[in-house]
């Protein structure tokens, strides 16, 4: 199978927007981005009222134009849970504990 490109997105592109601007959209708390297809004739219109042509042919046989192979994520922070945070307290606590309760006996 050919390997294809796509088209490459990041959310940081967006930091001039008036939305993010303004402070209606944190970009740091988008969790879902929405893929659609649509036929490139220009019957779809982008944010700004222009017509949408896309002539690319998906040079897949047997494929209808749309070809999802993969989604990634640039510049992703992983974020502890709740839930580990309290769980390492817990057992730090519970050492400390079982130290100071050592040292006295």
């Amino acid at each position: 199978m050919a390997s294809s490109w796509g088209t490459p997105f990041n959310l940081d592109d967006l930091q001039d927007s008036p939305l993010v601007t303004s402070g209606l959209l944190d970009l740091d708390r988008i969790n879902y981005v929405r893929i659609v297809d649509i036929p490139g004739n220009g019957s779809f219109l982008d944010a700004s009222g222009n017509p949408i042509y896309d002539p690319w042919i998906t040079p897949i046989p047997g494929s209808g134009g749309f070809d999802l192979e993969a989604v990634g994520v640039i510049n992703s922070v992983p974020v502890p849970e709740p839930t580990s945070v309290l769980g390492l307290t817990i057992g730090i606590s519970i050492v400390g504990a079982l130290v100071t309760r050592k040292r006295k006996v």
